[in-house]
């Protein structure tokens, strides 16, 4: 009968930093800091290997930062210091796509501003301020508009006259119609 526990995932120091998106000299400084591995000695195919379970457990234990960039929470030390020139290469090839993911974001926008979908900020808000200015004149008129075919009503033919007004200000305020 097959054991059901899965076989522990043993990784060399390259599939370590690959598997968490590392700079390749994160492997030994996390070593240095207590990572979790066995030395199987110099030469070749030797070296550290790590259990996959208990690094993840040592990360989440020591909060550990897994991404490139940040500084290490437990050592100060900075988390991809260049240590070798592939580590400058692959970081100069991060912030290239960096900035290509950045001239596509604002090429999308430019695009949605010339189809008319987007308007920028200060349109908007002008354009806002413009509505409410308008919103706030046509109401404010309608003392004075109403007040001289109000004058003896009773209160019944007060109401359905307000009720009228009010209905085509609305309408004229949401560009259905005009107010007569």
């Amino acid at each position: 009968m097959a054991d059901p526990t899965p076989p522990e995932r043993t990784l060399k120091a390259a599939e370590l930093t690959a598997e968490f998106g590392l700079a390749a000299a994160t492997a030994k400084r996390w070593v240095k800091a207590g990572c979790p591995s066995t030395n199987l000695g110099k030469g070749p195919g030797n070296g550290h290997r790590f259990n996959l379970e208990e690094v993840r457990a040592w990360v989440r234990e020591t909060g550990r930062r897994l991404s490139h960039g940040g500084s290490n929470q437990q050592d100060g030390t900075a988390a991809d210091a260049p240590s070798a020139s592939g580590d400058i290469r692959e970081q100069l090839l991060d912030a290239k796509l960096r900035k290509e993911l950045a001239m596509a974001a604002r090429w999308e926008l430019d695009v949605r501003v010339r189809r008319q979908e987007l308007m920028p900020r200060d349109e908007a808000e002008r354009r806002w301020v413009e509505c409410c200015s308008y919103a706030r004149a046509r109401l404010m008129g309608g003392p004075s508009a109403l007040a001289p075919d109000l004058v003896g009503e009773d209160s019944e033919s007060i109401e359905q006259h307000l009720t009228q007004w009010v209905m085509a200000a609305l309408a004229d305020l949401a560009g259905d119609g005009s107010d007569g």
